[in-house]
């Protein structure tokens, strides 16, 4: 009854959120030279209401889903930053019934919905709620995938794709600071795992194949990008193993962070992990641009999408758009009115 009735609330409530897009910054309609077309919106870093937020995130999930139904021939993606969900890929359309069922449960406004990495034998994902990251405040992260579980029960097309362009994997300090998930499941997550982003971008990264509309120059910039964020991983690694041994009196190398999490109970506490990585946020972006880097994977792919709607954070934003010059793809990006986005939404673009 709580879900049906949040639903409803939201979809009546739809007439008000015209009012509401002061978290949406700015919207740009990029055209790329093969035809695709990419609506990016800037999801600004300032907090709004719950209401707020979920009024805004059902009229956009709805818009496309509109548009989806519009042009049932073209695959219309939908990725949006929200690294709690990001490792369900582009099956996250499937686990929103998951995310649907805890609902009810009622979230508070403070903390957002995780599905946890799968665990062999399980069928599906676990779910868990986790107090929100102090500098993960776009409006779309949490209270999106919320939103898209309430309306999960009204179905989506066939040739729509939902997922997350995150997999920067935040709520890991939630988890590693709780402690009890990893432990329980320590025998099938490495060390290293907690240090680096998604194994799911890995594995983006080991089955891209450049389109034939792309010149080899772009596969080279590509590459370069996927370089970087490698780097930025390995030279975390490191630095981890040089902590730990400060902490512990051990020598540890970053070859030793391939075990598993089980291998170094009574060795190395979590909590140095966790005072690691709060340390290391703090003084610097240690994921890099693995969103930007998402998005690139999908939308330069062969067979990528005809139509997507990438919703991104206003920096991320702004270096997906200089990517993509970078690159030399873009034929054609004008500037929208975030209201008048929302038209061409509903309009097909």
């Amino acid at each position: 009854m709580i879900k049906k009735l949040a639903a409803f609330i939201l979809l009546v409530s739809l007439s008000l959120a015209w009012e509401s897009w002061a978290h949406i910054k700015r919207t740009v309609f990029i055209k790329l030279h093969n035809g695709q077309q990419v609506l990016l919106m800037y999801d600004a870093y300032e907090g709004g209401s719950n209401l707020d937020n979920n009024l805004n995130a059902a009229f956009i999930a709805l818009g496309v889903k509109k548009m989806a139904e519009n042009h049932p021939d073209t695959w219309i993606d939908l990725s949006f930053e929200d690294p709690a969900v990001y490792d369900a890929g582009a099956d996250l359309i499937i686990y929103l019934g998951l995310i649907e069922k805890v609902i009810p449960q009622i979230i508070p406004k403070d903390r957002f919905l995780a599905l946890l990495p799968k665990i062999p034998g399980k069928a599906i994902f676990d779910i868990m709620s986790f107090a929100r990251p102090a500098k993960l405040s776009t409006f779309m992260a949490g209270d999106f995938t919320f939103t898209l579980g309430l309306l999960h029960q009204h179905g989506w097309p066939k040739n729509l794709t939902i997922r997350s362009n995150d997999p920067r994997h935040d709520h890991y300090m939630s988890l590693i600071k709780s402690k009890e998930w990893l432990l329980n499941n320590g025998d099938y997550m490495r060390m290293a795992d907690l240090l680096k982003t998604s194994w799911k971008l890995h594995d983006k990264i080991s089955f891209f194949e450049l389109s034939q509309d792309w010149s080899p120059d772009v596969m080279a910039k590509i590459t370069t990008r996927i370089n970087i964020i490698n780097n930025l991983e390995n030279e975390r690694v490191t630095a981890f193993a040089n902590y730990a041994s400060m902490r512990t009196g051990v020598n540890y190398t970053s070859n030793d962070f391939l075990q598993p999490i089980s291998f170094f109970n009574n060795k190395i506490d979590l909590s140095i992990i966790y005072d690691f990585l709060t340390q290391h946020k703090n003084m610097l972006n240690i994921y890099g641009d693995s969103p930007v880097l998402d998005v690139l994977l999908t939308l330069l792919k062969k067979d990528g999408p005809g139509t997507s709607v990438v919703i991104l954070g206003e920096r991320n934003a702004h270096e997906l758009v200089c990517a993509l010059d970078e690159l030399g793809v873009v034929s054609k990006k004008i500037p929208l009115d975030p209201i008048e986005s929302l038209n061409q939404l509903y309009q097909g673009l």
